[in-house]
């Protein structure tokens, strides 16, 4: 063999060893990469039913430290190596890419017993482990919550937006509590954008309802589709009025500062309110007390002066309100006559009405809540030429007192109240207008005894 061949052949066997050795190194370089993972998937469903159980939280940790390395020098292979997750719609859950090892599966949702389950994973082989929970009830302490609802017979006098609120939220109210479309509702609004004489009357209000009208452009009462006044009846907390009317038919006799809602009736309605055969008014006297501090208010009508006041009971547990309205015209007409020295001016006549409510929260759903109403006309003084030493008073009162008490899942309502009406008058005749010749003789003597009339109403149900 020639030096050339020998030559090639030694280069020969060379490239062949570099080629082997390249090939073992990359066969050795592939083994290292090789994935040595497995996959642990099931399902969590209702031990009783087979059904899913979506939103349970499935949790896996290793059972021997080190198979999760850890992460850095902070932290325990435990803490870094355990998993969780959440279960779909269909219940399943999946945990990939776990070295071989041994583990323990945790399943754990509301309401329902919590399992956990061994399980050895082999190299590159997947598991399929599904778990059935238990139902475990879970007993809550009871939570009571008390959410006071805005009055709906709200005082807002300015803002058209509020008073649009107050529209919208008492007529949820007519819609909750009444079955019949035809109950019309009031709020302050509907009040204060009455026509009036004066001052805001509750009464002219009503004249904005359908079917509603009045006698003539002076009196508040009421013709209900064409019946007379007294086919109308007036409640107050449950409580009927007769004839609420001040200064001859001219103004309500209810303040509307102190009513909390307004319902007018004007055809069918409920069994408690059978009474008016043209239609009924049920009037709501307002809680108070809705500060944490004593508020009032005052206002000075072309009519009357009228005061509120509203505060708390104790902390939180309830709250009281009180109004009044007083005429002024004897006043005004008796300083007039003592500053002019006119005669024939003082008019002895004024009207007065108050309303007072108090609610008392006694725990554990007992609640204590009861309201009053005085109003009243008087005349106190000489009529020139007609009457000497005249006495009259004439009005409503009512009152009631109710108990709110648990009745299972229900509520009862126990109530006392009684409401009267009561008419006084005692006159004499003027002598000096006696002695006056007169074609005709006069009705009345010189002297009557006095007048007493009264109308009383009492009320106790449940």
């Amino acid at each position: 063999m020639s030096l050339r061949n020998l030559l090639l052949c030694t280069l020969c066997v060379a490239a062949a060893s570099v080629t082997v050795m390249v090939s073992a190194a990359a066969g050795q370089s592939a083994s290292t990469v090789v994935a040595v993972s497995g996959t642990i998937t099931g399902r969590i469903v209702d031990a009783a039913t087979g059904l899913p159980l979506s939103g349970t939280t499935v949790a896996i940790e290793p059972l021997e430290a080190g198979a999760f390395p850890t992460r850095g020098s902070g932290g325990s292979a435990f803490i870094q190596g355990t998993r969780s997750a959440l279960t779909g719609p269909g219940g399943e859950y999946t945990f990939r890419d776990l070295p071989p090892g041994a583990y323990r599966l945790h399943a754990q949702r509301l309401g329902y017993t919590p399992a956990s389950v061994e399980v050895d994973l082999r190299r590159s082989v997947d598991t399929r482990l599904s778990l059935g929970l238990g139902i475990k009830p879970l007993a809550l302490h009871p939570l009571d919550v008390e959410v006071a609802p805005a009055p709906p017979f709200l005082r807002t006098r300015s803002a058209a937006a509020e008073i649009q609120g107050a529209r919208a939220a008492v007529e949820q109210s007519r819609q909750y509590d009444f079955l019949t479309s035809d109950v019309r509702a009031l709020t302050h609004g509907d009040v204060v954008e009455a026509v009036t004489l004066g001052e805001t009357d509750l009464f002219r209000a009503l004249q904005r309802v359908p079917g509603v009208s009045a006698r003539d452009d002076y009196t508040a009462i009421l013709w209900t589709r064409g019946a007379l006044w007294d086919q109308t009846r007036i409640y107050f907390d449950g409580l009927p009025l007769y004839n609420p009317t001040h200064a001859g038919w001219t103004v309500a006799g209810v303040n509307p500062e102190a009513i909390g809602v307004a319902f007018f009736h004007p055809g069918v309605r409920s069994a408690s309110l059978g009474e008016g055969a043209a239609g009924v008014l049920d009037l709501k006297s307002r809680a108070g007390g809705g500060k944490e501090r004593i508020q009032g208010s005052s206002e000075l009508s072309l009519v009357s002066l009228r005061l509120a006041a509203d505060g708390p009971i104790g902390e939180g547990r309830g709250g009281w309100m009180f109004t009044a309205r007083r005429s002024y015209l004897d006043w005004l007409t008796q300083a007039l006559e003592s500053w002019t020295s006119a005669e024939d001016v003082h008019i002895p006549y004024r009207f007065t009405d108050v309303v007072a409510r108090a609610d008392l929260r006694l725990g554990e759903g007992w609640a204590l809540e009861s309201s009053i109403l005085r109003e009243w006309d008087r005349v106190t003084g000489d009529l020139p030429e007609l009457l000497h030493g005249n006495r009259a008073r004439w009005g409503n009162s009512a009152g009631r007192i109710t108990l709110h008490s648990p009745l299972g899942p229900l509520r009862a309502r126990h109530t006392a109240g009684m409401s009267w009406y009561s008419a006084h008058v005692r006159r004499e005749l003027d002598p000096a207008a006696n002695m006056a010749p007169s074609p005709v003789p006069s009705p009345l003597p010189p002297t009557a005894p006095p007048m007493n009339n009264t109308i009383a109403y009492a009320s106790l149900g449940t």
